[in-house]
């Protein structure tokens, strides 16, 4: 079933690791390989968001729904723009509320940039596009960086998704604030099976933002 645990697990241990091979060569940004298996971490990283919805979706309309979105490249390209939202400030769950929108412009603009990056197409008056004369190393670069920081080496547990679903699965199409909190308790269930541990920003500023004191989670 795609709605297993497991699935997700399994989603994170394919994810490539770039660190492994890009560093210490010349160049690595054109290496046709190195740049497609960074170009797909950024795909297999959203696919996690996918397939929790899978794990929590009530019925069998969202699970189709869901399912069509894991097989689209386009819908796995919101996220790409999180570096770029951070270096505009944004720290909280609202400020990066574009990095989870599958309909918005920059997952066409990622969409267009992987079609003209791996492969040769013939444009306009017999005009052959060829991926390494189009793809300019900056921007290699900019996204082998980004999907740098999606290529992570830990797995997935599957009693961190059976967490989810016991937490989040009950909110599915209630009130965003239900959802919030049930995004915490689901935190706080990772913290004490030790899956968890905060960052620099705590995850209760994460998910209500800087402005929200810490009584108002009580």
């Amino acid at each position: 079933s795609c709605r297993s645990p497991e699935k997700v697990g399994i989603c994170r241990q394919n994810n490539p690791n770039p660190n492994q091979e890009r560093h210490g060569h010349t160049g690595p940004c054109h290496d046709k390989a190195r740049w497609g298996a960074n170009c797909q971490a950024n795909t297999v990283s959203a696919q996690l968001k996918v397939l929790r919805l899978l794990a929590m979706a009530p019925n069998e309309e969202v699970r189709r729904s869901a399912w069509k979105d894991f097989r689209s490249h386009r819908s796995k390209n919101a996220s790409w723009i999180l570096p770029d939202l951070a270096a505009k400030g944004a720290r909280d769950l609202e400020s990066l509320r574009l990095a989870t929108d599958p309909s918005a412009e920059h997952t066409a603009i990622l969409d267009q940039i992987k079609q003209i990056g791996f492969y040769t197409d013939c444009l306009g008056d017999a005009h052959w596009s060829e991926p390494h004369e189009i793809i300019e190393e900056k921007l290699a670069t900019s996204l082998v960086d980004i999907a740098e920081l999606f290529a992570k080496s830990t797995t997935v547990t599957v009693k961190e998704v059976e967490l989810w679903i016991e937490h989040m699965k009950p909110t599915y199409g209630g009130s965003l604030d239900r959802m919030k909190t049930a995004l915490l308790n689901w935190y706080a269930a990772m913290r004490e099976c030790g899956l968890w541990e905060d960052g620099e920003i705590p995850v209760e500023t994460f998910v209500y933002g800087a402005q929200t004191s810490t009584s108002d989670f009580d």
